[in-house]
Order: structure tokens, then C-alpha cells, then sequence
């Protein structure tokens, strides 16, 4: 009976006792979820104790799908804010593990744009299935949809687009794997920020306070901030 109680403490400290598996559906991005398991996200989330989760690493769109369609499981990254998603009033949120922000990038010796409005008319490119907000996608732009941030580079480069949005941190992941200093745009003006956090449906709130606890855990040790 004793080692029995023992065995169970054991697994209450790396959450695999009386803990249902909460599955994880994750957006494919460069650098922050990635198929082998390394991205920064990725790491983060393995690194919290006392949850037991297991990540799938999707296209945007398949990711989505699959957690509305789950029970017991989180969507990331993603928040709670009207102007990303309708998510209903019962799903739950954690702290976010970084603001990412959108920019717009130009042509390879073009002019600098920090203003949407000037996009109007314009043809710009977005990745299918990444959240760019309400307020941006009602402008009068010729979004046009691709897989990937490299896609746009090329597009781009072949004046089939005239700019493109993209997420940092992984737009300057896709620049960097590529051996290219990124293209004109102004880092101190982002058109729109995005908490990077994750929202899951039936969990419990035990899994939501440890992994907040093991997310301000982590990012103390590393010297991030702390949002």
C-alpha cells in the first residue's frame, strides 16, 4: 500500500496520475511550433511539470478545426479577443507566452509602410489561415493567400504581390533559414498585436494555474518578460 501511495505521489508531480491527456493542436509556424518538436513555443510548453499534454503541430486552418471539434484540448497560439476570434464563453485562456505582432513588409529597396490604409487597392500578401484581425481584413486590400511567409518572399521578389503581412518573431525565422536580411519594414510600428497564449475547451483549471505557474517558471529562468 505504501509504494503504492509512493508510485501515485510520483505521478501526481509529472501530472500522469488521474490527469486526462490534454491535446495541444498547434499552428506549423517557423520557430515557434515546428514538426520536430523544437520550436520555441514547443519548448516552453514541454518544460512546464504537472500537465500531461501531447502536441500536434498543424497547418493553421487544420489546427483551428480540430480543436473546435475536440474536447480536452488547447489551441495555440491564440487568445480571447473579439478581434482575432469568436471562440464561445466557456473556453478558457491562459498567460500569454509572447506578443507577437504584425508588419508590413515592402519590395526589396522599397519605401517603407506603416499605415494599412495605404494598402487599400493594393495586392498584399497573408498567410491562409493566420489571424490578421477584423479591423485589418475589412480594408479594401486584394488579400491574396499563401502556406508559408517564404511563398510571399517569392512572390514578392516576382512583383506578383506589391507587399505582405507577416508575424515576428517567425517572419525574421523565415528571412534568417533563408540567408536574407529582412525586407523593408519599420520594427518600431507593428499594425496589430497578437497574445501569444493558449485557449483550450474542458480542461480543467488545475491545467490552466500550472501551466501559468509553469510559464512565469520559465520565462523568469530565461530573462523574458513576463506578460
Amino acid at each position: 500500500m505504501k509504494k503504492l501511495v509512493s508510485i501515485c505521489l510520483l505521478f501526481v508531480l509529472t501530472a500522469a496520475c488521474g490527469q486526462d491527456k490534454v491535446i495541444i493542436y498547434a499552428m506549423d509556424i517557423p520557430g515557434l511550433h515546428q514538426q520536430d518538436g523544437n520550436g520555441y513555443y514547443d519548448r516552453i510548453i514541454k518544460s512546464i511539470k504537472g500537465i500531461n499534454i501531447e502536441i500536434k503541430v498543424l497547418p493553421p486552418i487544420r489546427a483551428l478545426n480540430s480543436f473546435l471539434a475536440g474536447s480536452n484540448v488547447c489551441y495555440s497560439p491564440a487568445n480571447l479577443d473579439h478581434n482575432f476570434y469568436n471562440f464561445p464563453s466557456h473556453i478558457k485562456k491562459t498567460d500569454p507566452m509572447h506578443i507577437a505582432r504584425v508588419f508590413i513588409f515592402s519590395p526589396k529597396g522599397g519605401k517603407v509602410i506603416t499605415d494599412i490604409n495605404k494598402l487599400s487597392g493594393k495586392r498584399v500578401g497573408v498567410r491562409r489561415g493566420m489571424p490578421y484581425g477584423k479591423e485589418v481584413m475589412k480594408i479594401d486590400i486584394r488579400f491574396e493567400e499563401v502556406e508559408s511567409i517564404e511563398q510571399n518572399i517569392k512572390k514578392i521578389d516576382a512583383g506578383r504581390i506589391d507587399y505582405f503581412l507577416a508575424y515576428a518573431p517567425d517572419v525574421y525565422d523565415t528571412f534568417r533559414r533563408l540567408g536574407l536580411v529582412p525586407y523593408p519594414h519599420d520594427r518600431n510600428h507593428h499594425i496589430i498585436a497578437h497574445d501569444d497564449a493558449l485557449v483550450c475547451n474542458g480542461v480543467s483549471d488545475e491545467f490552466i494555474e500550472r501551466f501559468n505557474q509553469g510559464l512565469k517558471a520559465y520565462l523568469e529562468a530565461a530573462g523574458e518578460p513576463v506578460f
